[in-house]
């Protein structure tokens, strides 16, 4: 059974001869039992899948297993097969569910399709199996090993791309119809911050343009920023199988998007928002569908994870969320809560608070939080503090941002832009992805702190949440030529 190992290796000469090296030492059926192992897993999966072993072709095999990745039930489908490889008609597939995730939101076809883990794991079990038998010598099994160059200890499962930090976010997805009002059809009551606007009830009102944005909010909104800014990143949110649906998900699959966390409802719509817009600001009439919001414990453990805004249906969710955040402590956590949180309030979700490695919120939040109707940053940083955040964000428009690492108080002013801005919706998103992804690359509170009103900054020159935002390239040059006055200005927290 040497030549069928070779075979799903795609093996050479070097995998040959470390397989014949191998079976001198034990002289017995391990090559045997490893082939039975695989092709009852793979058989396994098939059956479940629908799929009869004995009838199917590579492109229906290949078709299911990209199909089933937007189930909830594939992590348990694909649970026992990181080794495993079927060959189909000549045709070597990979059942790894790193492969397998990474092929359906790159959308390869079978002749190009990705089956790095599941070789890299094969290597592996071969190892592993012979270095275990009772008739071979460890250090000598793994020096065989070493001269195929096969994994010799247990391979990182779902590293996709060592070189950068994963990010999952979460949150609510929608779709947007922008609808731009013209000054002369509004009338404007009140002063800040309790402003509104008044229409003729009854009249015909022209609108300067309207447009439509798919895969918006706050946690799609993020993961757009954060695969921009060079993470890896994905996004557990729930959708429809409505046509807005299917827009949003080829959107974020353009922007190499993990989307195997998101959940899409059979018969049901997909939330649809509409933003009026009048000069800089908007109001949102919000339509929000009814979705079963369970936790969907990611097959590839991310290196952060992000909880924006999402629905107040959700309660359940940020229970599994913090269970999980408690059984992997080296996950770290960003915290930007939307309406649903500061409606719950900070009490019911002390567990979150606490465990956040970040908390951002902008001003009017931060005070509804701590329950303190007062603009004093000092004072609202340390009460966000006291509720175990290991850092907290303020973000306070126009007058930039401020942080503290419970040692310092950072202030940052608004990046200066000659251009006038068009639209500040998503603003405050690409400012907090930017803050998660410097963070998850390694820098501090500080240097985040610098790079994140930049992105803010280009985004609110274009309309939507996504159109203006950077690359980390584009925020590094920015920064460079950045003016002597915007620098971060650090004090003691007092």
């Amino acid at each position: 059974m040497a030549h069928k190992l070779i075979q799903l290796l795609h093996g050479s000469t070097r995998d040959s001869l470390a397989l014949q090296e191998l079976q001198r030492m034990t002289r017995d059926g391990v090559d045997v039992v490893l082939i039975a192992d695989i092709m009852a897993r793979a058989h396994r999966v098939l059956r479940q899948l629908g799929l009869d072993p004995s009838d199917t072709t590579a492109e229906e095999v290949y078709l299911a297993l990209m199909s089933a990745v937007q189930t909830e039930q594939w992590r348990t489908l694909l649970s026992e097969t990181e080794f495993v490889l079927l060959d189909v008609d000549g045709q070597i597939i990979s059942f790894h569910p790193v492969d397998v995730i990474n092929n359906y939101h790159h959308q390869l076809p079978l002749e190009k399709q990705r089956t790095a883990f599941a070789k890299q794991g094969l290597s592996w079990e071969i190892t592993r199996r012979y270095k275990e038998h009772a008739n071979t010598q460890e250090e000598r099994v793994k020096a065989v090993a070493s001269s195929a160059h096969w994994a010799t200890e247990e391979p990182p499962f779902c590293q996709t791309e060592p070189d950068k930090p994963a990010v999952l976010t979460i949150g609510d997805i929608a779709t947007e119809a922008f609808i731009t009002l013209g000054r002369e059809s509004v009338d404007i009551i009140g002063t800040k911050p309790r402003q509104k606007i008044a229409l003729d009830l009854g009249a015909r009102i022209a609108c300067h343009n309207t447009a439509i944005q798919d895969a918006v909010g706050g946690a799609a909104n993020a993961a757009v920023a954060l695969a921009r800014l060079g993470m890896q990143a994905g996004l557990m949110a729930w959708l429809g199988d409505d046509t807005a649906s299917r827009r949003s998900l080829a959107h974020l699959r353009s922007q190499g998007i993990d989307m195997s966390g998101v959940a899409i409802k059979k018969n049901a719509r997909s939330h649809y928002h509409y933003v009026l817009r009048h000069g800089l600001e908007r109001t949102i009439l919000a339509n929000y569908e009814n979705f079963e919001y369970r936790w969907r414990e990611p097959a590839c453990k991310p290196d952060w994870i992000y909880l924006g805004m999402i629905s107040d249906k959700s309660q359940v969710l940020h229970e599994s969320l913090l269970d999980y955040l408690t059984r992997y402590p080296e996950v770290s956590f960003a915290f930007v809560p939307g309406p649903s949180h500061f409606e719950w309030g900070a009490k019911k979700l002390a567990g979150l608070y606490a465990r956040a490695d970040v908390l951002i919120l902008n001003m009017n939040e931060a005070m509804i939080v701590t329950k303190r109707p007062v603009r004093n940053v000092n004072v609202l940083l340390k009460q966000l503090l006291a509720l175990g955040a290991k850092s907290v964000i303020i973000t306070d428009g126009l007058k930039g941002a401020y942080a503290t690492d419970g040692e310092y108080t950072y202030r940052i002013p608004a990046y200066p832009d000659a251009k006038d801005p068009v639209d500040r919706t998503g603003a405050g998103d690409a400012f907090a992805a930017t803050i998660v992804a410097e963070l998850a690359r390694g820098r501090n509170l500080q240097e985040a702190l610098q790079h994140a009103p930049i992105n803010s900054m280009s985004v609110v020159g274009e309309l939507g949440a996504q159109a203006g935002l950077l690359t980390a390239q584009q925020v590094e040059e920015y920064s460079k030529r950045a003016p002597s006055e915007y620098e971060v200005k650090q004090t003691p927290l007092v």
